[in-house]
């Protein structure tokens, strides 16, 4: 594992590939792919390895969560959790 991390645009132009080149690769449309790469949303675990295998980088030198994402999840996600319980009883 290097020191050099590379974010999904970086590595996929190390490899000369387009977005829709990738989006093929990966099985999925354009524009969804430019979602995962302007990190809009998470990449499934699935096709991160493929990607990973696709541009010849470790899994572990692509960076594929921005460093916020995790506490904008569970942020959202406790909130969302205060507002409205899982479960009403009626009695």
């Amino acid at each position: 594992m290097s020191n050099v991390k590379f974010t999904l645009k970086q590595a996929r132009k190390y490899k000369g590939l387009t977005q829709e080149e990738m989006a093929k690769v990966l099985k999925m449309a354009k524009r969804t792919y430019i979602d995962y790469e302007q990190y809009k949303i998470p990449l499934r675990i699935d096709k991160a390895y493929m990607f990973a295998e696709c541009v010849g980088f470790s899994i572990d030198d692509i960076i594929f969560l921005t460093l916020t994402y995790t506490s904008n999840v569970v942020e959202g996600s406790i909130d969302t959790l205060l507002e409205k319980p899982f479960l009403e009883l009626k009695i």
